[in-house]
């Protein structure tokens, strides 16, 4: 299903749900205000740059399309938000210094598995 561009404000929210996120939540991870987040929620037809959606896509871990097309996302796996955020920030590097930075954080994971199981 495809949504309009008016309607980009009901899809915002949709997602913002789906990721169990609440106004606050979205506007402090996209780095965005409350009463940004909360205007184009419920505003049709609000103005948006696309350096500002991009910010909530991020927060939220969707792509910016994910705002235009309808997804069924009952079968998927749902990833925290940082979780989410932390792999489209990784997919934006390089392929060297996103291979770095995935195996620091590898190691930085192991460590912790191994000091839980102790």
């Amino acid at each position: 299903m495809q949504h309009s561009y008016n309607d980009i404000g009901s899809a915002i929210r949709k997602q913002r749900h789906r990721a169990g996120l609440t106004q606050e939540k979205l506007a402090e991870y996209s780095g965005l205000s409350v009463n940004f987040i909360s205007k184009i929620e419920r505003t049709e037809g609000q103005n948006i740059s696309f350096q500002k959606l991009e910010n909530i896509a991020d927060a939220l871990g969707v792509d910016i399309a994910d705002f235009f097309t309808e997804k069924d996302t009952s079968s998927e796996n749902e990833m925290p938000p940082y979780t989410a955020m932390l792999f489209r920030q990784l997919k934006k590097l390089d392929y060297e210094d996103a291979n770095k930075i995935s195996k620091c954080f590898s190691q930085i994971l192991t460590y912790f598995t191994k000091e839980s199981a102790n």
